[in-house]
């Protein structure tokens, strides 16, 4: 059975094919600008460094709370200072762990900060203070859904 000499679907096909081909350029976009903007708009120069993404794991009625951090300019991270993820209230946690990438001479590119925390804290805005600088983790209120045993990777604050 073949097209009669009118029929109108070389043009319908033509035109999915149009749209499908707007519809993946739009997505690439979307995907590549992920990768291309940064997690803070204005990172404090005084934290020296800024945050690259955050993962949030649930662990029943905790979160493993991850902020990876990049190197943000040409001063070293100082040890000797304490690093805490500030709650919305006045408490702050110590890190449960620490990952480094680099040496302590020649200083450290990227670190890996991991948080123990309870879903009531989560619930709020968070604030990682490193060095003399704060830098916004989580502006929102409440947590997005994430199943237990499950991890979330976001790569701005507003989660």
């Amino acid at each position: 059975m073949g097209l009669a000499a009118g029929s109108s679907f070389p043009v319908k096909h033509s035109r999915f094919r149009i749209f499908l081909f707007i519809l993946l350029g739009v997505s690439a976009l979307f995907a590549a600008a992920a990768f291309i903007l940064p997690y803070e708009w204005g990172p404090d120069p005084k934290a020296r460094f800024k945050i690259a993404a955050v993962q949030a794991k649930r662990d029943r009625s905790y979160y493993w709370i991850t902020v990876h951090l990049k190197k943000g300019g040409a001063e070293n991270h100082d040890l000797m200072k304490p690093v805490r993820l500030q709650l919305g209230t006045l408490k702050s946690l110590e890190p449960a762990d620490v990952t480094f990438q680099g040496n302590a001479e020649s200083g450290f590119t990227e670190m890996w900060y991991k948080f123990w925390v309870s879903e009531s804290e989560a619930a709020n805005p968070l604030h990682l203070k490193i060095n003399d600088g704060v830098l916004t983790v989580k502006t929102t209120e409440g947590m997005p859904p994430i199943h237990d045993g499950m991890m979330r990777t976001f790569s701005n604050p507003r989660w």
